[in-house]
């Protein structure tokens, strides 16, 4: 029987990038070595890529908004036992097209299979296809746009092949406040790097981070960018016997999905895609059937700081899906499992499988362990569970 595994957001923020730092070199090993044994049980693993590998020269992490990770990050997620990540996020273009290119270059290097973004025209136009035991799967990954306040590099129509779009890029712009306040305010916030900002606020109780809600622009709905994505799933449909689309979307920091995911999400069902799995909310949300797709909304962070400035706690972003796909002949079964991030005083982090982690705590400790992990598992089953037991893998039902 095959295995597949799609994992989360793979993030380094700055914290981390720090705690990693040995001398005049990097090493991340330890963010990965407890979900080796269940990388090495799976046939394929799939993550999300969160940031670029543009080089040193290029500026590391220093932002809070706008990533790029030393080579040695791409080294220990290959060792790991990660096959092949998706690279249309919002992200991608954090460094511009030369970091992207980079970046595709250094997960070649280090041997990562990936999507999403591409270097030339027929890199894009060949189906990422790959046969297990006899089934065959194509994979798709296209993003909802890039962070084109702090990148700003526009893909023009010329070049439609570097990375794969669901909409035009859109630049988001703020509110200018008015007054003697707002001109103090907006004079902060040009002198006053955000993360110290948002410390600031933080520190002096008011709200430091907003939910992005996750509306649907209809003025950004190219008929184009849909054509050119049913053309993708009509064709992996030819050569594959299932098709699988992850989409990079939503609003960050929200419960549920909301008008722009779900419009794409039929969309694509429509289309004929056998699976849409996304990311980007940086929470855990729900799965759930439309039409003879199978959705899943949102696995979380597979590895975020969770000391980060800017991420709320509420909604339990350490804590993640790893889902699995087991196939064998005419059958199916997708059963998950969930993750936690532990980050210690020094701020590196570790990902654990709950049921690894709970061997290590104390039994004060597992108590709340386990009640979060019902959370977790009420949001993602959306059943309403009393108490959920710490397990390796929970069987889905569909």
């Amino acid at each position: 029987m095959t295995k597949i595994t799609f994992i989360g957001d793979i993030m380094c923020e700055e914290p981390l990038l720090r705690a990693s730092k040995h001398g005049g070199s990097y090493n991340f090993d330890s963010l990965f070595l407890n979900c080796k044994d269940m990388f090495d049980e799976s046939d394929y693993v799939v993550g999300n890529l969160e940031t670029v590998f543009a080089g040193e020269a290029a500026g590391y992490t220093k932002d809070v908004f706008s990533f790029n990770t030393p080579s040695e990050f791409a080294v220990s997620m290959a060792n790991s036992g990660i096959d092949m990540v998706t690279t249309a996020t919002n992200h991608a273009l954090d460094r511009d097209k030369a970091g992207l290119y980079q970046t595709l270059d250094v997960l070649d290097q280090v041997g990562i299979e990936h999507i999403g973004a591409y270097r030339r025209a027929e890199e894009r136009n060949s189906i990422h296809t790959k046969k297990f035991k006899g089934k065959s799967i194509a994979f798709l990954n296209y993003t909802y746009g890039t962070n084109l306040n702090e990148s700003p590099f526009v893909i023009e129509e010329s070049e439609y092949y570097i990375l794969n779009l669901l909409m035009p890029q859109k630049r988001v712009i703020s509110n200018v406040k008015k007054g003697l306040r707002g001109c103090l305010s907006n004079a902060i916030y040009r002198l006053i790097p955000l993360k110290y900002v948002l410390k600031i606020k933080r520190l002096l109780g008011r709200t430091y981070v907003n939910q992005y809600v996750d509306r649907l622009d209809t003025k950004l709905l190219r008929k184009n960018y849909l054509d050119r994505i049913e053309k993708d799933i009509k064709n992996s449909n030819n050569h594959a016997d299932l098709v699988v689309v992850c989409l990079h979307i939503g609003g960050q920091f929200n419960e549920m999905p909301g008008e722009q995911v779900k419009y794409f999400v039929h969309k694509i069902s429509d289309f004929g895609a056998d699976f849409i799995i996304n990311t980007h909310a940086h929470v855990v949300q729900n799965y759930e059937k439309v039409g003879k797709t199978f959705v899943v909304n949102c696995l979380g962070n597979f590895s975020i700081s969770p000391s980060s400035v800017y991420v709320p706690h509420k909604l339990k972003p350490e804590y993640s899906i790893a889902l699995h796909l087991y196939l064998e002949n005419e059958m199916q079964k997708i059963s998950f499992s969930i993750l936690k991030i532990v980050e210690n005083k020094k701020h590196n982090i570790r990902v654990l499988p709950v049921d690894i982690l709970a061997r290590e705590l104390p039994e004060s400790s597992v108590n709340v362990l386990q009640s979060d992990i019902t959370f977790i598992y009420n949001r993602f089953t959306g059943k309403q569970e009393n108490c959920i037991p710490i397990l390796k893998e929970y069987l889905i039902e569909v």
